[in-house]
C-alpha cells in the first residue's frame, strides 16, 4: 500500500499534480520501475475529469495537429516520422483507438484517462493551494514536502505529506504559480 497515515496528516511517496498526457506517460513509466508497489503515485487533478485538457467534455471539437501513425522498428520514436501522439508505456495508444490521421482531442483525452485509471490513484476536484516543506519531517518522519488541498465540491483542506512532488499540470495552465 502506497499511502499511510503518518500522524495526522496521510502519507503518499510520490503525489502528481494534474491528470494530462504527460502525467499519464509518468505514472505508466514509475508503475513499471515500481513493479513490486501496488500503486506508485496518486495523482490529484482540479477538474471533475481526467484527461486534462484534452478531456473537458464532448465540445471539445478540435483534432490533434499531428499525425497518428502506427509505431513500428522503421518508425521507433517521436520526431522521425513516427507517431508524435504516443504515450507509451501506457496499455493503450491514439492508434487503438482511431484509424483517423488526426485524432479528435476527446479522444486522446479518452486514451489518457484510461491509461491513468491503470497506473494511478486519481483524486478528482483538488485544488492545490501551497507547496511548502514539512517541519515535522525534521523529526525523522517520511514526507519532507508538505501539500495543502482543497476539495472543489466540499470546501475542506487538508494536508498530505510526501517525498516526491510531480508538478504536471501541463501546456493549458494558464495561470502558472509559484508554491
Amino acid at each position: 500500500e502506497s499511502t499511510g497515515s503518518v500522524g495526522a496528516e496521510p502519507y503518499v511517496p510520490v503525489l502528481v499534480i494534474g491528470s494530462g498526457p504527460q502525467s499519464q506517460i509518468f505514472n505508466a513509466e514509475l508503475q513499471q520501475r515500481l513493479a513490486d508497489v501496488q500503486t506508485p503515485a496518486v495523482t490529484i487533478e482540479r477538474n471533475s475529469h481526467m484527461g486534462g485538457t484534452f478531456r473537458p467534455g464532448d465540445a471539445m471539437d478540435f483534432r490533434l495537429n499531428s499525425r497518428t501513425r502506427p509505431q513500428t522498428e522503421a518508425r521507433p520514436q517521436p520526431g522521425t516520422s513516427a507517431n508524435i501522439n504516443d504515450i507509451r508505456p501506457g496499455i493503450m495508444t491514439p492508434g487503438d483507438v482511431t484509424a483517423e490521421a488526426y485524432i479528435p482531442a476527446k479522444e486522446f483525452g479518452r486514451v489518457v484517462a484510461l491509461n491513468h485509471a491503470f497506473a494511478s490513484e486519481i483524486c478528482l476536484g483538488m485544488t492545490v493551494e501551497s507547496i511548502g516543506v514539512n517541519p515535522a519531517s525534521q523529526n525523522g518522519q517520511p514526507g519532507n514536502i508538505a501539500v495543502v488541498l482543497s476539495d472543489r465540491d466540499s470546501g475542506e483542506r487538508f494536508m498530505v505529506r510526501s517525498d516526491n512532488v510531480v508538478i504536471a499540470s501541463g501546456l493549458g495552465e494558464e495561470k502558472a504559480r509559484t508554491f
